[in-house]
């Protein structure tokens, strides 16, 4: 097997496999993208491109004789052109994780999964070892910010040593192909399957992990795990192995101790300095000189669209955040809701289905997290394509939001920036959430302009 074709190529799942498919495991790649059809994500393109990976039109046209498999993502569909006719011409289609899990179960992996922090836990842990000069390989869900200098696409990175770190995702159940030196679960919560679902994905993924799972000794969900022999605990618990004591906020950052050690982030919120216990944990396990754990986590710059400062004007904060299912919306609200005067929060829901299992707990995380003088737009759902029952609208949302939260609306970008343009404040946060749409980053910056183009001076509320 030498030549790959990946279906969907720009996910950002598929989009650093393909990277490390060529350039750590010396395979001929191409691929397409419907998001490229439709002149979306050019610079994603570009990157391929210039690596020498030829992408085709999402027609089948780039699939013949001389693909020896087609790779796919859970969001893939069988009516997808590409994969009809390989179908047709008998090539073997594997799933993204399985051939990952092939190609990766070899090495001395470490596999992150858990519902919320996941990404950002395999950044921690990327970069500090990469500081302790392990020269690691990586591969992650997000934009790592310190591999940004280093790394064609900074969600991965390619290293000489046995040593390679990933992301899995418990999503689509893919996580239980892998079957890591050492594994972590952040935590377990309601997200895309329900919680007893996923106690099954993840005991399946403990058990495969060959020395130890860091888990979360705060998530109760977590303590209905078995395979407590294998377990490294961290968390607030003073039963921790590695516990978290003495948080204290600071003004985009925080200071704590995990154990006796003093820690200091430049990244917000409590969610984080858990991110980092898990990570503190991890690189224990490997034995890396605290003192660089310490230091490394002094510098991690987080990852892209995790709470992501864009831009400040006359006082007013403009922040892109990949906050999605319930827990990740709460924990990025409350972060913000510490420091802010008020905020407009904006939510685009990721997906009909999704929106519409978790509608109850997205409703309450907003009424839970946000005050009266706050305000909450929601956009329309957000759609990839294909076949999707469209039977849920944010605006069914916001209609049982309302009862609680009268400043909350259902608007389109272009609604939503005339009005923010025209009630905005100083000391207004704006933070505009949404998973896998890259286009939410644009559409920020789009807003920062806006609010700089007014003729009025803003008044504190």
């Amino acid at each position: 097997m030498n030549k790959l074709f990946f279906v969907g190529i720009a996910g950002s799942g598929m989009a650093p496999l393909a990277l490390l498919c060529k350039f750590k495991f010396n395979y001929q790649v191409c691929g397409s993208d419907r998001s490229f059809d439709n002149n979306k994500n050019l610079s994603l393109k570009s990157i391929f491109e210039k690596s020498g990976i030829k992408i085709f039109p999402q027609n089948g046209s780039g699939i013949d004789t001389t693909i020896d498999a087609l790779i796919v993502s859970t969001a893939v569909e069988p009516q997808i052109p590409d994969v009809i006719k390989a179908k047709r011409l008998h090539i073997p289609i594997f799933h993204r994780a399985y051939f990952l899990s092939k190609i990766v179960n070899p090495l001395f992996l470490i596999a992150i999964g858990g519902t919320s922090g996941k990404s950002t836990i395999t950044g921690m842990i990327a970069h500090i070892c990469e500081y302790a000069l392990l020269d690691p390989t990586v591969i992650n869900g997000g934009e790592i910010l310190n591999f940004s200098t280093k790394s064609i696409l900074p969600s991965i990175k390619i290293g000489k040593s046995n040593l390679t770190i990933i992301e899995t995702d418990e999503s689509d159940g893919s996580i239980k192909f892998f079957s890591p030196k050492i594994g972590a679960i952040s935590n377990i919560s309601l997200d895309h399957k329900k919680i007893e679902e996923l106690i099954t994905i993840f005991e399946k993924f403990a058990y495969n992990c060959e020395k130890n799972v860091v888990i979360n000794a705060d998530c109760p969900n977590s303590a209905l795990l078995n395979f407590t022999n294998k377990f490294i605990t961290f968390g607030t618990s003073k039963k921790a192995n590695f516990v978290l004591n003495n948080f204290q906020p600071t003004s985009w950052g925080s200071k704590f101790n995990i154990n006796s050690y003093p820690v200091e982030l430049i990244i917000p919120g409590f969610h984080n300095a858990m991110n980092a216990t898990c990570a503190f944990a991890i690189a224990s396990l490997l034995n890396i000189n605290v003192d660089k754990i310490l230091n490394a986590l002094s510098s991690f710059q987080g990852i892209k669209r995790r709470l992501q400062i864009i831009g400040k004007i006359d006082n007013v904060t403009i922040v892109d955040d990949f906050a999605h299912n319930p827990d990740k919306i709460t924990a990025s609200l409350k972060t913000i809701k510490n420091i802010a005067n008020r905020v407009i929060a904006i939510y685009q829901p990721h997906g009909f289905g999704p929106t519409k299992f978790l509608k109850n707990e997205l409703v309450s995380s907003f009424i839970n997290s946000l005050s009266k003088k706050d305000i909450l737009i929601l956009l329309p759902i957000y759609y990839a394509g294909g076949t999707v029952k469209k039977d849920i609208s944010s605006q069914d949302l916001i209609d049982e939001i309302k009862i609680h939260l009268t400043n909350s609306f259902a608007f389109t970008r272009n609604e939503t920036i005339d009005f923010i343009g025209n009630i905005v404040k100083e000391g207004d946060w704006i933070i505009v959430m949404g998973a896998r749409d890259n286009s939410l980053t644009d559409f920020s910056y789009q807003i920062l302009k806006h609010i700089g183009t007014k003729k009025f001076k803003f008044k504190s509320s």
